[in-house]
C-alpha cells in the first residue's frame, strides 16, 4: 500500500499488538486517539534495546515479579512518565497510576492507569487496564 493511499483511508498508525487485517496488511488504527492508545501500548511493552536504532525503552513486564510496595508503584509511575514524554510526543501525560492486584506463585496482576490529554487540546483521556502476567511453576 502506497503512502499516498493510507494518507487517503485516514490510516493513523498499525494497531499493537500487530495484528493482520483481512486483506492482508497489518490492522490500521482508523483515527489518531486509538493510534495514541496504541502507541502507549508500545510504549509499555518493548524494553531497552529492544527497537532498533531507539536505545531507550521501559518494559513494565521487569517490574511484574517485584514486590508490591512503594517502591514498584514508584518506578511504575517515573518509568511510565518518563518513556511517554520521550517518546509519545503528542500527549501531554498529567497523571499514573500503577499498583499490584491479584498475586499467586504464578500469576500477578497489574493495574495501569494513564490520564493525559492530546497537545493543542485539552480534552483529557486515558487508558486504564489490568494486565496479567503468568510464569510457570518450578
Amino acid at each position: 500500500m502506497s503512502v499516498a493511499k493510507i494518507k487517503k483511508a485516514g490510516i493513523h498508525g498499525i494497531r499493537w499488538p500487530l495484528q493482520a487485517s483481512g486483506q492482508g496488511y497489518y490492522a490500521p488504527c482508523k483515527d489518531e486517539a486509538e493510534d495514541i492508545k496504541q502507541s502507549i501500548w508500545h510504549c509499555l511493552f518493548v524494553g531497552p534495546g529492544e527497537q532498533m536504532m531507539h536505545p531507550e525503552g521501559f518494559d513494565i513486564r521487569a517490574l511484574v515479579w517485584e514486590p508490591a510496595d512503594e517502591v514498584f508503584e514508584s518506578l511504575a509511575k517515573l518509568g511510565i512518565k518518563n518513556i511517554l514524554s520521550a517518546k509519545e510526543k503528542r500527549i501531554v501525560v498529567t497523571d499514573v497510576e500503577a499498583s499490584r492486584g491479584k498475586t499467586t506463585e504464578t500469576e500477578t496482576q497489574v493495574h495501569i492507569g494513564i490520564y493525559y490529554y492530546r497537545r493543542g487540546s485539552r480534552l483529557v483521556d486515558s487508558l486504564i487496564t489490568d494486565v496479567v502476567y503468568s510464569r510457570q511453576a518450578a
